[in-house]
């Protein structure tokens, strides 16, 4: 049933992306155009679309966002429903839309047509759909930036980088390159708040479940793709090489909302004493979870953001190997090198990662700590 269920979504993906592209192809036919210039724009604001709706990439523009901040700029985000609950715990003040349906997207940018243009339109998304494209497109503004070397007419420069060996943030420091933002010192760093009441709740909460301070490794086993999610097997496996070894820290499985019932049903099958889990569902909760923690291992590359920005200690998960070292990742954790470790399944399948090998990093990082 596995081998079938993967068949059935690997098919739909292509599908999915064959109608993407022909879209994209068809709206290049037509309206690829050089972008008419205006000096007739309101100084210092700035429109960024932020339209791939990941968690991560909401978490990784929060420095730039800051940056442009204390340049002195006027910051409107357009984004998805699903990701705009992020931007309310970034301490940054901006104007947010949200656009989910063709007509929404139609709808603002008929508003916009009635607002004296920006000075900058930044398109940030890695994938292009129709809604990227048509915003980027007939949004009015003196000049637009794309986040990658798209050869797009209609934009007046682009982001040339090497995509597989630089962070995710560097892309930000040649926006304000290209913006002529001289004093650039946010851009490399996430900026999340949190209410005061909100904190000690979860403190609370986390106490609750028995759970002390330090005295616990979080491990989430989901990563939005399936391909990337761990199996139960594999994180019991994990678990239990993290209790031989250290044996002091509990350990605790999260989730978010959308695979709170997998987990479920893994606790329901579940003998291990030391082994926890978390029925925390909300971003501001499972953020102070992670804060409270050891240490945290996971596939997923938001949770690699949101541990970053928690200031954690991380194992990273990943099927793809880099030289990490030397040229950090585009996903890596944005923290100091002797605060993460990533181990790589190098046949590119992350079932088939070696549990050895992260016991042994999660050791190493957590002995670092005492």
């Amino acid at each position: 049933m596995g081998t079938i269920d993967r068949f059935i979504r690997n098919a739909n993906h292509k599908r999915i992306n064959f109608f993407r592209t022909l879209k994209v192809k068809a709206f290049l036919l037509l309206f690829n155009k050089k972008n008419q210039m205006t000096a007739n724009f309101r100084h210092n604001s700035v429109l960024i679309l932020r339209l791939d709706g990941k968690l991560g990439d909401s978490i990784a523009i929060s420095g730039f966002l800051k940056e442009l901040e204390q340049s002195g700029y006027e910051v409107t985000i357009i984004c998805r429903q699903q990701q705009s609950f992020v931007y309310d715990f970034i301490p940054i003040h901006f104007k947010i839309i949200k656009v989910d349906h063709f007509f929404e997207v139609i709808l603002t940018l008929i508003k916009l047509q009635f607002r004296k243009p920006f000075m900058w339109l930044i398109c940030t998304s890695h994938i292009l759909d129709l809604a990227s494209l048509i915003l980027s497109r007939f949004v009015k503004a003196s000049h637009k930036i794309a986040f990658q070397n798209l050869n797009l007419n209609f934009f007046d420069h682009h982001v040339n980088e090497n995509f597989d060996h630089i962070h995710i943030t560097s892309r930000f420091e040649s926006n304000l390159k290209i913006m002529g933002i001289q004093n650039r010192k946010y851009f490399n760093q996430y900026f999340l708040h949190y209410d005061t009441n909100d904190i000690n709740k979860a403190i609370q909460q986390i106490s609750d479940m028995g759970l002390q301070s330090r005295k616990y490794i979080v491990i989430n086993s989901f990563a939005g793709s399936r391909d990337r999610n761990m199996s139960f097997a594999l994180t019991q496996k994990i678990v239990q090489r993290l209790n031989e070894i250290l044996p002091e820290y509990l350990v605790v499985s999260m989730a978010s909302q959308s695979d709170q019932a997998t987990l479920d049903e893994w606790k329901k099958n579940n003998t291990n004493k030391k082994w926890m889990f978390s029925s925390f569902s909300d971003f501001a909760t499972n953020s102070i979870l992670l804060r409270e923690s050891r240490l945290v291992i996971t596939p997923d590359t938001a949770i690699v953001h949101l541990a970053s920005a928690m200031n954690c200690t991380v194992v990273g998960l990943y099927r793809v190997a880099g030289e990490i070292a030397e040229y950090p990742d585009v996903w890596a954790p944005l923290l100091p090198l002797n605060q993460f470790k990533i181990v790589y399944a190098f046949n590119g399948q992350l079932e088939k990662i070696s549990v050895e090998q992260v016991a042994s990093s999660a050791l190493e990082l957590v002995t670092n700590q005492i």
